[in-house]
């Protein structure tokens, strides 16, 4: 697959000041991210550049409300409070959806993403991701970024985030979280048996995936 170059012979001034401004603060984790079409729906109510964004949200009602279906309730309690509650819709608008509501309250996340096997297990962009595909780790790695931040906010300073993983995205995923986490906030890479025999590869048959734990606040857990 042959890279296309970006063309900035025709470039003012300005945007080349500005697009080297751009490239200076993009974090790639020796990865070149895919930037071209990566904004998701509501990405500016969340202010992830840090930039004052002067987009407006048009589609009113469009925006992910949380709907309680009470006759779907899963427990109440004896005070006819509700005490456990069930999401069901996208994970990255669930996320936003509970940083309005839940924002520094969770003790405890634990999360399980797409490996990214290149085995049809993750979709970016509305398209699968294959192996064959350069640029799948960078784009795996822009899907995770923003739920993982979205995550963090929800953390209360005593909280704890699991990632379960393999050893696909392991590298990658490591260096992300210690990004976003804190690398002093690492707590342990727990290794989990999950197929005894072993599935097949080129040489050495694998047994186990991993378990990453971060802290919030590590000195606060």
């Amino acid at each position: 697959m042959k890279i296309k170059k970006r063309d900035y012979s025709n470039w003012e001034r300005n945007e080349l000041i500005d697009e080297i401004e751009h490239l200076r603060k993009q974090k790639t984790y020796g990865l070149v991210f895919d930037r071209e079409k990566v904004k998701e729906e509501f990405d500016f109510y969340m202010n992830f550049d840090e930039e004052n964004s002067k987009e407006e949200f048009k589609e009113k009602n469009k925006f992910p409300v949380l709907k309680s279906i009470s006759e779907k309730d899963i427990f109440v309690d004896a005070e006819n409070k509700k005490t456990n509650v069930l999401i069901e819709g996208d994970n990255f608008h669930s996320l936003i959806a509970l940083n309005f509501t839940h924002k520094e309250k969770i003790d405890t996340i634990y999360i399980d993403p797409p490996y990214n096997t290149g085995n049809k297990d993750f979709v970016y962009n509305d398209k699968f991701i294959d192996k064959e595909d350069q640029f799948r780790h960078s784009k795996w790695l822009n899907f995770m970024e923003k739920r993982l931040r979205l995550a963090r906010t929800l953390m209360k300073t005593t909280g704890s985030i699991w990632i379960s993983i393999g050893s696909d995205e392991f590298a990658q995923l490591k260096l992300l979280c210690d990004e976003i986490f804190g690398e002093n906030n690492f707590l342990s890479n727990i290794i989990i048996k999950s197929n005894p025999r072993g599935k097949q590869q080129m040489f050495i048959p694998e047994t186990h995936e991993y378990l990453l734990v971060y802290a919030r606040d590590i000195t606060k857990l």
